[in-house]
């Protein structure tokens, strides 16, 4: 990773996310195309962990039937699958959230 990826990264760590600014009721981020464009987020990123998750297990699976676990030990199968479920989690939430917002501003 490049020294100028690693540095956004620590900056964007340290900023607010978008999700805890709605939480919070920033008004900044109630309009509407930014409540939108947070769904369209959530949707892409766990069709990502789905698709990640279907390429790795069948790449796995082609190398050797037996592997059960990724290159950290971890069991791949459960580790990708809480992906998708945190992913989903907060897709829900968020959800809620905005429609609450929405119904708010209606």
């Amino acid at each position: 990773m490049l020294e100028a990826d690693r540095l956004m990264i620590k900056q964007a760590m340290h900023i607010p996310s978008i999700k805890r600014r709605i939480e919070k009721g920033d008004s900044q981020y109630k309009k509407t195309e930014i409540l939108h464009s947070v769904k369209r987020i959530y949707k892409k990123l766990r069709l990502y962990r789905m698709v990640h998750q279907g390429l790795v297990t069948r790449y796995i699976r082609n190398q050797d039937k037996e592997i059960t676990e990724g290159t950290v030990g971890f069991p791949f199968d459960e580790f990708l699958q809480r992906r998708i479920d945190n992913v989903e989690k907060s897709e829900s939430e968020m959800k809620t959230i905005i429609e609450k917002e929405q119904g708010e501003s209606s």
